[in-house]
């Protein structure tokens, strides 16, 4: 891709918190596959907003947001792909216009095993910033209740520490639930 369309971000963080619906809140949140896609598209656009005016994404690792950020950072590593980075896909050699990395992705230890993959190949190739933040009271996530809400303790350390450290200096909220 080319240079920023503008530079007005100037490496400023801004803070994207997002989710897409997970089955066991299917009942207290109805939301179709449109919908679905809709908060999908919203995301991107986001990414390559922020992207493309010189700024930087501020996140949570959830897995359903993930790979669609790491697709937009993968177009800006160079190629303007369509689909999502894999670990073979991003380049070493991101052209000198973009500001890395793109993504600071602030990631409980409580999840650490379920850390999603492109995740790791955003950070392999400079894209993106891992932070992690140690779980609390010795939470870890239960295999058997993946999609239920878990460890809500080192979830809430997690995001006091995603604002307190990166100083986001602005906010974009894309669906959520509670």
């Amino acid at each position: 891709m080319e240079s920023p369309v503008n530079d007005i971000l100037h490496g400023r963080k801004i803070f994207v918190s997002a989710s897409l619906p997970s089955d066991y809140r299917s009942l207290e949140f109805t939301v179709n596959r449109e919908q679905v896609g809709w908060i999908e598209d919203a995301i991107i656009a986001t990414a390559r907003a922020v992207f493309g005016h010189g700024g930087r994404l501020v996140m949570g690792g959830h897995p359903s947001i993930v790979p669609l950020v790491a697709m937009v950072a993968g177009e800006y590593a160079g190629e303007g792909r369509s689909e999502g980075p894999s670990h073979s896909d991003i380049r070493d050699d991101v052209t000198p216009e973009v500001d890395r990395p793109l993504v600071d992705v602030f990631q409980s230890r409580a999840y650490e095993q379920y850390l999603p993959a492109e995740t790791s190949a955003m950070c392999e190739a400079g894209l993106a910033k891992i932070h992690w933040v140690e779980s609390q009271n010795n939470e870890r996530v239960d295999p058997d209740k993946l999609g239920e809400p878990q460890c809500q303790g080192s979830l809430h350390a997690m995001r006091k520490r995603l604002l307190t450290q990166a100083e986001p200096t602005a906010m974009v909220g894309i669906a959520g639930m509670e």
